[in-house]
C-alpha cells in the first residue's frame, strides 16, 4: 500500500474546501501566454469598462467539447476500468474528493480519473486527467519505461485534444501545458512521498507514444521557479492590477497574437487605446520585428510612421512599399491607389469565396485511432454581374463527407461552365488570398483526379496581389484581409458596403457554424446555415465591390 501525506490528511478533517487564496493550474495559463491581460480583464475589466461578450457560437465551446470526447474515447479504449472522482471542475475544490483520491492511492487503484490533487504548502489545487501507476505505465508504454523508473509510484497523464506540440509555431501551448503537467506532479509527488521523474502528454498525434515532460521538483522543496513566479505575478494582478492599464503597463500587457473570444471587443479597444497607436496593428510587423523596433527606441505606429527609413533596423519592413503606404493612407485619411492597376476586363468575370472545414471535427466512434477528422469543403459562393446586375449562386454540400464534397465540386464546375457558354478560358475567378486554389488542391488529392482536371486548371486571379503589389492602401485598413478592406472602403463611401452580416466575426467562426449546421435534421435549410449564406454572399460581393474600386475612374 502506497502511504500519503499524515498532513494531508490531517487538513481535510478541518478545511471542506480550498481557500480564495489557492490557485489551480489553468489561472496562470495566460501567463505562460505571455498574455496578463486575460487575467486584468476578468478582474478589473468592468471598473473600466470592458465586459465579456456572450456569442452564440464559441469556438472555445467546441474545443472543450471535443476534448471531452477525445477523453472519453481514450478511457473506454484504453483504460476502460479507471475509477473517475471529480466529474464536474468545481468538485477539485472539494476535501472529500481530495479524500477520496488519497483512499484510491492507497488502494493503489491502477488508472485514476479527474483526481483531485491539494497541497497546502503552496496554495495549489486541480485535477489532472489522470493519474495512474508507474507499473501500468510501463506494460502500456513500454518503449517509454525507463522514464519512469521501477519504484512504484503514480504519475501525470494528461489528455490534449491538439496536435503538432513539439512544433515551433505550437511552442507557447506546449509551456503551458508543460506547466500544468509540473503544477500537478508537485502536489502528487508530495503527496505519495515519491516525486515522479516524467509527466506525459497524450495527444490526437501521439496516442502511442506520448509527449515526455520532464519533472524537476523535489520533495519538500518549492514549486518550479518559473512557476512560482506566475503564481505571484497572478495573485499581484489580482490584488494591485487595478492601478494599471493594459494599453500603459507592461504588468498588464495584452498579446495580440492571442485569440480571446470572450473578450474579443474589449481587446481590440485596448490595442485602440495605446499611445501613438500599437506597431502590431500594421500589416507583417510581427512580435520579433517590434522587439527590434523597441530596441531601436520606436515604441508605436507614429513613431514609426514618423521614423527615417535609415534609422530603421534591417528586416522589419518586409514589404516597404505597401507598409508605407498603409501608414500614409491611415495618416493623411487618403486611399493609396495608383490609377491603370485594375485587372482587364474578361468577358466572363466571377467572384468566388470557399467556406471549408479543417480536421477539427473527429468523429471519435468511426475515426479510432486515426482521428483525422473531415477535412473538406463545404460551401461554394459564387457572384457574377449581368446587364449590371448582381448575381449570385452558392453549392452547398449535403452531408459532412467527402461524396457530398465531390458533388459540389462538380456542381461548382457546372455552373462555371454554363454561364460561360463552354468557354471557360474566356472567364476569370476573382478571389482574395489563397485559400481557394490551394482548397482545390486539396480537393483534387482526396479525390484522386488527374492533373489536367479542370478543378486543378482554373482561371484563379488573386485581387489581394493587386494591392499589395502596386501599394494600395484604404484608410482605416492596417493589413490586406479582406474584412479590413472591404469595410475601409465601404466606411470611405457606402457604395462599396458589400452588407456582411454582423453575426459572424471571421473565417474560423463560420467553420464552427458549419459544423454546427450539419448537426440539424436538415443542415441546407438551418438556420446556421442561412446565416453562412448570408456571410458568404458578402464574401463574394466584397470581392467584386474591391474590384469596382481598382477600376474607379480607370
Amino acid at each position: 500500500m502506497l502511504r500519503v501525506s499524515d498532513a494531508l490528511r490531517v487538513l481535510l478533517q478541518n478545511q471542506t474546501v480550498v481557500g480564495n487564496d489557492w490557485l489551480p493550474p489553468t489561472k496562470i495559463r495566460s501567463l505562460y501566454l505571455n498574455d496578463p491581460a486575460a487575467i486584468w480583464l476578468e478582474h478589473h475589466g468592468a471598473a473600466h469598462g470592458f465586459a465579456p461578450e456572450t456569442l452564440s457560437y464559441a469556438f472555445i465551446d467546441f474545443l472543450a467539447e471535443k476534448g471531452h470526447q477525445f477523453e472519453l474515447a481514450w478511457l473506454q479504449r484504453v483504460a476502460p476500468n479507471a475509477v473517475q472522482v471529480c466529474v464536474e471542475p468545481y468538485e477539485g475544490r472539494e476535501a472529500h474528493r481530495v479524500a477520496q483520491t488519497l483512499d484510491l492511492i492507497e488502494a493503489r487503484t491502477p488508472v485514476i480519473a479527474q483526481p483531485a490533487l491539494w497541497w497546502p504548502a503552496e496554495r495549489i489545487f486541480g485535477t489532472p486527467d489522470l493519474i495512474v501507476l508507474s507499473s501500468w505505465f510501463r506494460q502500456q508504454y513500454p518503449e517509454l519505461a525507463h522514464l519512469v523508473g521501477e519504484t512504484e509510484h503514480y504519475l501525470v497523464l494528461d489528455l490534449k485534444f491538439s496536435s503538432n506540440l513539439e512544433k515551433r509555431e505550437k511552442a507557447a501551448d506546449l509551456s503551458c501545458y508543460s506547466a500544468q503537467t509540473r503544477m500537478y506532479s508537485y502536489m502528487l509527488g508530495q503527496i505519495q512521498g515519491i516525486m515522479p521523474q516524467h509527466a506525459f502528454l497524450i495527444t490526437r498525434d501521439r496516442l502511442h507514444n506520448p509527449i515526455s515532460i520532464p519533472i524537476e521538483a523535489q520533495l519538500g522543496q518549492p514549486l518550479d521557479a518559473d512557476i512560482r513566479q506566475n503564481c505571484e505575478r497572478y495573485f499581484e494582478i489580482v490584488r494591485d492590477g487595478g492601478q494599471y492599464l493594459p494599453w500603459n503597463d507592461p504588468i498588464v500587457q495584452l498579446n495580440p497574437n492571442v485569440n480571446d473570444e470572450r473578450w474579443g471587443k474589449a481587446r481590440a479597444q485596448i490595442r485602440q487605446r495605446q499611445p501613438g497607436g500599437e506597431m502590431l496593428r500594421l500589416w507583417n510587423i510581427g512580435a520579433a520585428a517590434q522587439q527590434k523596433l523597441v530596441k531601436a527606441g520606436i515604441t508605436s505606429l507614429s513613431s514609426l510612421m514618423n521614423a527615417a527609413s535609415q534609422s530603421l533596423p534591417k528586416g522589419v519592413m518586409k514589404y516597404p512599399d505597401p507598409m508605407k503606404a498603409i501608414m500614409q493612407a491611415n495618416h493623411t485619411g487618403l486611399a493609396q491607389r495608383a490609377q491603370g492597376i485594375a485587372p482587364t476586363t474578361r468577358p466572363y468575370e466571377f467572384f468566388v469565396d470557399f467556406e471549408f472545414f479543417s480536421n477539427l471535427n473527429v468523429n471519435f466512434e468511426q475515426q479510432w485511432p486515426t482521428l483525422q477528422g473531415t477535412p473538406m469543403i463545404f460551401m461554394i459562393g459564387i457572384g457574377w454581374l449581368a446587364n449590371g446586375e448582381w448575381h449570385y449562386h452558392e453549392c452547398i454540400a449535403e452531408r459532412e463527407d467527402h461524396l457530398a464534397e465531390q458533388a459540389i465540386l462538380a456542381e461548382f464546375i457546372a455552373v462555371l461552365q454554363a454561364q460561360t457558354n463552354q468557354q471557360l478560358d474566356q472567364a476569370v475567378l476573382y478571389h482574395w488570398h489563397n485559400a481557394e486554389p490551394v482548397e482545390c488542391r486539396h480537393a483534387a488529392a482526396r479525390h484522386q483526379l488527374p492533373s489536367d482536371h479542370l478543378l486543378l486548371n482554373l482561371p484563379w486571379f488573386d485581387l489581394k496581389n493587386v494591392l499589395v503589389d502596386n501599394a494600395c492602401a484604404v484608410p482605416g485598413a492596417w493589413d490586406y484581409s479582406l474584412k479590413s478592406i472591404a469595410k475601409a472602403l465601404a466606411a470611405l463611401d457606402a457604395q462599396y458596403d458589400p452588407a456582411w452580416p454582423s453575426d459572424l466575426a471571421d473565417g474560423s467562426q463560420a467553420q464552427l457554424v458549419g459544423w454546427y449546421a450539419y448537426r440539424q435534421p436538415n443542415p441546407r435549410t438551418s438556420a446556421e446555415m442561412q446565416l453562412l449564406s448570408r456571410y458568404l454572399e458578402a464574401d463574394c460581393r466584397a470581392t467584386w465591390k474591391i474590384l469596382a474600386w481598382l477600376r474607379a475612374d480607370d
